[in-house]
This record gives structure tokens, sequence and C-alpha cells, in this order.
């Protein structure tokens, strides 16, 4: 296809208002847009393919960008989609990026960490998580510790470039807390007989049988057997124990 079609620098010079053309085309998919609304600047654009789609991609105004300079941006564009790249999404990839980069140096000039940043990560731990989970003064010694012992350190690097022998402090319980309900448990003698008699009937596989049997020895720890007194104790479950003194629980053999 045929390219550098416009003649040169004059040609652009001499367009005047009330021009006829909607465009000028420079060949091979790349053209400028004449625009004659007030405030508005005459735009070159690419038009290509890319995935099978029909894409445009801006390379700048008029007279800002010159016909020179737009054939070296669209022969870098034409370049990368020989290679297989959008020239479209990853300008905009680099205009995010060149903004995040102004965000962040606005923040800085502020007196603010990065968005992305360790000290930002772990003064929002503070505000939502550690705050909830201990009590006013512990949550306002551990800001402390971190503004005068971690922050100016490394209070600034990105959160994802710091590693375990950066931090100082243990911050194991840098989650979400989550609410703990409680589970339904069986605490009426009777009822607990008829589970073990449930589980005693089984007739399902030997080793699903063989760990019905273990399972109600297995289903309170030492730990959690409180006497009155609240010593451990190292009884079967109180609701086990009242079921042996009504002669209910049995001996098992398991076959």
């Amino acid at each position: 296809m045929a390219r550098d079609l416009i003649p040169g620098h004059r040609t652009l010079k001499a367009i005047k208002i009330g021009d006829p053309r909607k465009r000028i085309s420079d060949g091979d998919g790349l053209y400028l847009l004449l625009l004659f609304v007030k405030g508005g600047a005459h735009g070159w654009r690419f038009d290509y393919s890319h995935g099978g789609k029909r894409k445009n991609s801006s390379l700048g105004t008029y007279p800002d960008t010159g016909l020179a300079l737009s054939r070296m941006k669209v022969n870098e564009a034409r370049r990368l989609l020989a290679e297989g790249s959008d020239p479209g999404d990853l300008r905009k990839q680099a205009k995010a990026k060149q903004q995040e980069q102004t965000d962040a140096d606005k923040m800085e000039a502020q007196g603010l960490p990065p968005v992305d940043s360790f000290e930002a990560v772990a003064r929002e731990w503070l505000a939502t998580v550690h705050q909830s989970r201990v009590g006013a003064g512990h949550a306002e010694r551990t800001q402390i510790r971190l503004e005068q012992g971690v922050f100016p350190w490394i209070g600034r690097k990105r959160i994802a470039e710091v590693n375990a022998p950066d931090v100082p402090a243990d911050l194991s319980d840098a989650l979400t807390p989550v609410k703990v309900s409680h589970r339904a448990a069986l605490t009426d003698p009777k009822q607990v007989g008829e589970l073990l008699r449930a589980m005693h009937d089984y007739k399902g596989l030997p080793s699903a049988r063989a760990a019905l049997m273990l399972a109600h020895w297995c289903s309170c720890g030492r730990v959690n057997c409180a006497e009155p007194s609240g010593q451990s104790s190292t009884s079967m479950p109180p609701a086990f124990e009242a079921l042996r003194q009504q002669g209910n629980l049995r001996e098992t053999k398991l076959s």
C-alpha cells in the first residue's frame, strides 16, 4: 500500500477553514483528521487491524505533531503490529502508567505515601484490621512503632518489593479478622446415645466403620474436657460419661 502521499509541510500549512475535505491521507492507514470546530485541532490517526478487528489510534495533534513526527510514530506502530502487539493497547498502558506516576508524585509532594507503598498498606491495616482486634492503647503503640522504626526506612517502598527480612515487626495478624460463630453440638446424653448406636449399626465400608468407632474417642481432646475446678481431665466427655454410668455406653470391638 502506498505511503507518504502528503507532499510536505506546506500542504498541511495551506489548510484553511472551510476546506471541504474531512481528512488528508498519507497512505497505509495514516491520515490527518480535519477539525474546524472552536477549540479543536487537526489530529493524526492510524487505522489498522489487530486480532481480526479494525482499530484506530491517535498519534497526536497538528501542528504540535508535524508530518515527519507522525510518520515516525506510525512506523513504530507498524513495527509493533508486525511483532504481534497492539500499538493502541500499549499506548493506553503507557499513558496509565504515566498517570500513576503523576499521582504518586502529587501525593509525595503533599507528604502522603504512594498508594501501593508499604506505609499506605500498613496504615490501611491499622485502621481496618488492627484497631478492631486490640485495644485503643495497643493500636496507638503499634502505630508509633511503625512511624518511628519502620516507615522511615521502607515506608515508601512498593509493597510487592518488601521481603520478610525488611519487616522488623510481626504482621501475622495482618488479615481481616474472621467472625467465629458457635457450631451446633450434642449435649444431651440421650441424643449422644442415639448417635453412637447409629454409628455402631453402620454397615458400610470396613474402613469407614472403623473410623466411626474411633470418632467418639477423638471428638473431644483431653484439654477440652474440663472439671468444675477448671483443671483438665483425662476422663471421657461428660455426655459419654453419663451414658456409661447409665449403662447405655457399651464396649465396641472393631471387626
